[in-house]
C-alpha cells in the first residue's frame, strides 16, 4: 500500500480555470476542497500538510520564502531551468505512479501552485492548467527532468526543449533519442563560433530531418552508437543546409 497524491478530473479542472485565470485563489482554501479522487489501492492520500510543504519548496527553490508570486524576482525561464534541476527534490514524497497522470497535474496546477502557474504563463492559455506534458505549466518541467535527467534537461534553452518535446511520441519520450541529441544540442552551442548558425535553428532542423528518417527506421533496432552516429550525421546535414542559406 503506498500514499496516492490527488488527483482532478476534466470537469472540476474546467470548473475553475476561469477563475483561477482571474488571479482568484487561496491555497489554504482550494487544498481543503474534497472533491479530488485517490488512486485506488493506497494506504492513505497525500495530506495538507505534505501538500503544503511541496509548494513551500517549490517557492524556495523560486527564491522566495513567504509563497507570494510578486516577491520572485527570477526570469521564468530560469525559474524552468531551477524547477527542472530539483525534480526528483520536489516530487520526492510523490508516488512515481502518480506523476504519469495527467489528473494529479490538474490537481497540482489548480489547487496547489496556481498563481504560479499565472505568474509563469501569464498569457493566460488555459492548456497550461490542464494536465498535459506538452503544454502543462508543470508537468512539461517534469517530463522534462525524467527523460533527461535533472542536469541534462535543466541544461537546454527554452526553444530546444521545444523542439524535443512538442512532439511526444516522436523524440520527447524516447530516451535512447532524446538523450544524445540533447547532449549533442548543448555541445554545439557551447562550442559553436559566431559565425555559425544558432542553435535553436539548428535544433529545429535537425529536429525535423530525425523525424522524417524515424518515420522510416526502426529506431528501436539501432544501438547506442548507431544512434548517435544518426545525430550527428543530422546535424551535419542541418549545418550544411543553414549554411549555403545564408
Amino acid at each position: 500500500m503506498s500514499i496516492s497524491s490527488r488527483y482532478l478530473d476534466m470537469s472540476k479542472t474546467l470548473e475553475e480555470i476561469d477563475l483561477l485565470r482571474s488571479g482568484s485563489s487561496n491555497f489554504e482554501d482550494s487544498i481543503s476542497i474534497e472533491d479530488y479522487h485517490l488512486r485506488p489501492f493506497t494506504s492513505r492520500g497525500i495530506s495538507n500538510g505534505e501538500l503544503g510543504n511541496f509548494r513551500s519548496n517549490v517557492f524556495k527553490i523560486a527564491g522566495v520564502d513567504d509563497g507570494n508570486v510578486k516577491d520572485i524576482k527570477l526570469k521564468p525561464i530560469e525559474f524552468d531551468q531551477l524547477f527542472v534541476k530539483n525534480c526528483q527534490i520536489l516530487f520526492q514524497d510523490f508516488e512515481s505512479i502518480d506523476t504519469f497522470q495527467s489528473e494529479v497535474w490538474s490537481y497540482i496546477t489548480i489547487r496547489v501552485l496556481p498563481d504560479l502557474a499565472l505568474w509563469r504563463w501569464p498569457d493566460n492559455a488555459p492548456e497550461r492548467y490542464f494536465g498535459n506534458p506538452e503544454r502543462n505549466a508543470f508537468q512539461r518541467l517534469w517530463h522534462r527532468s525524467f527523460i533527461l535527467g535533472p542536469e541534462l534537461g535543466s541544461e537546454l534553452q527554452e526553444d530546444e526543449a521545444i523542439s524535443i518535446f512538442e512532439r511526444m511520441e516522436a523524440l520527447g519520450s524516447n530516451k535512447n533519442v532524446a538523450v544524445p541529441l540533447a547532449r549533442r544540442i548543448v555541445k554545439y552551442r557551447t562550442n559553436r563560433t559566431k559565425d555559425e548558425p544558432g542553435s535553436s535553428e539548428v535544433t529545429s532542423q535537425v529536429v525535423v530531418r530525425l523525424r522524417r528518417v524515424m518515420a522510416v527506421t526502426n529506431i528501436v533496432s539501432l544501438s547506442e552508437n548507431e544512434i548517435g552516429n544518426l545525430i550527428d550525421e543530422q546535424f551535419g546535414l542541418a549545418l550544411e543546409s543553414l549554411t549555403k542559406s545564408v
